[in-house]
């Protein structure tokens, strides 16, 4: 071996070694994708509560029932909610409330089943596209499954009903890799028209599933010189989507501006900012130290909509760019197609929720379920940066790629914790709803007040309905949780189940309303005690239910003391009584005692202390 040769083998093996690392440090980036749905999943089970709410009554329930007694009818199905139809979401619903007794969890883990379907799309088109560059590969497959799996989407993981958008998007993008396949573009065409047509039975969004069909066949069509195939394929999806309507629209009526509703004009300006935020509402998620609702609120509007211009002017500015090779080299409509699919959906998507939200309320625009569209735009605009811009060859490429990481982790790590702030709230309000659900025999039809303490929601039917609907399930045999009968709750009241913490504080005027306060602990799993009611005891009359504690409060001392687990610790209640009521329900002479709930075993833990009613009580 001559001395060129022996220094030449050196520098082989450094050079084979250095591509091995890198080869193996990609593997280890792309696995670490399975962590962020590992975690999803940890959080929704732990915080999903086993209790039907809000669009589960209207939505899942009368087809449950029905599909228990044998006779689910095709009306129950495609019975319209808003301005969508629902058949496909509602049999998933009922297959897994009939094989679990309705338990809510499923639901949630069904919900992050059918994003990991989309995610599993992505991870194919990724993996073709990058998959002789490992470290590019590594780099999206880890990026997509942060963003996928936003934390900062909040509910959207726990609240049941959130189903039907996760279907819808996996059926739409479940069209992109079918149109990549060597099948002929008819048989393409024909299998794209069945799952747009899921899609379009799945909930409102799912039409765009015909509008990522629409796109990808006119630009293959456009690649191959408009070939009869492509004609008849387009000719094919045309006579799909005819049906569809076809089917979607017999008595079908708009819900738009339904007073109902609450919704209210707006003009055009109003609509654009509703959209920029949006478009920025992953990234809106305020820092740590800001937790005031109204300051919360002022970052988001302000954040959002910065973030929201920028990422649309990125967006704009790396989709023209595709558009313009697409024109000058006809080979790259294949490879840039599948990218622009996902951003016209995630866009599209946008604009539909900007039509229907707008003049609800601006804050809407920041809610999980619709940042659960908001995230592909930007999961599409990278993947389309790179792969017009090849990775890792050029700097700019790949110090945007070194540099995007670490920033999505810290993003993800943030967001995570206010992610998991907003989703620990729900989880509370929900078991607050929860108990007052529990204990609807006692108060439903009787007292239109206590309904509206903490059981009437608009988005929930009013407490009758609730109660005839819970009543149907109940029979059925599919009801998650117990209804407590008066005689049951008299007997519980004289029973002490232990495991609580808490006292009965004060009364005292705020406005024109009362303030009946106090804290209460489950000094057994160290947080806040699922529910508080109220009870008023007249002389020579039993005690009787007087209303529900609609709010939290913190309350340091005992949050300490009992070394609560939650994230942000709320040991203190409030229930906020008119002065009318309070003087109606407990004349002067009567005693006021509060009860903590566990909705987990529907016992009760008197707390600590009462209130002797005065004769009048003075401001």
């Amino acid at each position: 071996m001559n001395q060129s040769q022996a220094s030449a083998t050196p520098r082989f093996l450094h050079t084979a070694a250095r591509h091995l690392a890198g080869i193996r440090w990609a593997r280890v980036v792309a696995w670490g994708a399975f962590l962020p749905p590992l975690v999803i999943a940890f959080v929704a089970w732990h915080f999903t509560v086993v209790l039907p709410r809000s669009d589960d009554w209207n939505i899942v329930a009368p087809v449950i029932v029905e599909a228990r007694a044998g006779n689910i009818s095709w009306e129950s199905l495609n019975a319209q909610v808003g301005d969508a139809r629902m058949p496909v979401a509602r049999i998933v619903h009922a297959m897994l409330a009939l094989s679990s007794g309705w338990n809510q969890r499923l639901e949630s883990m069904a919900i992050l089943s059918f994003t990991m379907l989309s995610f599993f799309y992505f991870e194919l088109l990724a993996r073709h596209a990058f998959g002789r560059r490992p470290r590019a590969f590594a780099a999206m497959t880890l990026a997509g499954s942060l963003l996928t799996f936003w934390p900062a989407m909040g509910m959207y993981w726990t609240f049941p009903t959130m189903l039907c958008y996760a279907i819808g998007t996996s059926l739409a993008f479940a069209i992109i890799p079918l149109m990549r396949t060597p099948l002929p573009p008819e048989a393409r065409a024909a299998g794209g028209a069945v799952l747009g047509f899921l899609a379009c039975e799945t909930f409102l969004s799912g039409w765009l599933a015909w509008l990522v069909l629409f796109g990808l066949t006119f630009l293959s069509a456009w690649e191959d010189h408009w070939s009869r195939p492509w004609r008849r394929a387009i000719a094919l999806i045309g006579i799909g989507l005819i049906l569809a309507i076809g089917i979607y629209i017999p008595g079908w009526h708009s819900h738009a501006g339904q007073p109902m509703r609450g919704g209210n004009p707006v003009g055009i300006g109003a609509y654009t900012l509703f959209f920029f935020r949006w478009l920025g509402s992953p990234f809106s998620f305020p820092p740590i130290g800001i937790d005031d609702a109204e300051a919360v609120f002022r970052w988001q509007m302000t954040v959002g909509l910065v973030v929201g211009i920028l990422g649309a002017v990125c967006i704009a500015g790396i989709t023209t760019v595709a558009l313009l090779r697409c024109r000058l080299f006809r080979g790259e409509i294949r490879r840039i197609a599948p990218w622009l699919a996902i951003i016209g959906f995630s866009l599209a998507a946008g604009i539909l929720v900007t039509a229907g939200r707008t003049r609800f309320s601006p804050s809407f625009c920041f809610l999980g379920r619709y940042i659960s569209f908001s995230i592909w735009a930007y999961i599409g605009a990278a993947a389309l940066f790179f792969e017009i811009w090849p990775f890792p060859v050029g700097k700019l490429p790949r110090r945007l790629a070194g540099a995007a990481i670490p920033l999505l982790l810290a993003l993800y790590g943030f967001g995570f914790w206010r992610g998991l702030l907003s989703i620990e709230s729900d989880h509370f309000a929900t078991e607050r709803i929860r108990c007052a659900f529990e204990l609807m025999p006692l108060y439903v039809g009787k007292s239109p007040e206590i309904e509206g303490d903490v059981l009437r929601h608009p988005f929930s039917p009013p407490p009758a309905e609730l109660w005839r609907l819970g009543n149907r399930v109940r029979q059925a045999d599919l009801l998650p949780v117990p209804l407590v009968d008066e005689a049951t709750w008299r007997a519980r009241l004289r029973e002490d189940s232990g495991g609580a913490a808490g006292k009965l504080e004060s009364l005292s005027p705020k406005g024109p309303d009362w303030i009946v306060s106090g804290w209460a602990a489950d000094t057994v799993h160290r947080h806040r005690a699922h529910g508080i009611f109220i009870t008023a005891e007249r002389p020579g009359e039993p005690e009787k239910l007087m209303g529900f504690a609609q709010k939290n409060a913190k309350r340091p001392k005992y949050e300490k003391k009992y070394r609560f687990r939650e994230f942000s610790p709320h040991a203190g209640w409030i229930f906020t009584v008119e002065k009318e009521r309070l003087l109606r329900q407990a004349p002067p002479g009567t005693i006021l005692r509060a009860y903590a709930v566990d909705a987990n075993t529907a016992t009760f833990h008197r707390l600590d202390g009462e209130i002797d009613m005065p004769e009048a009580p003075a401001r």
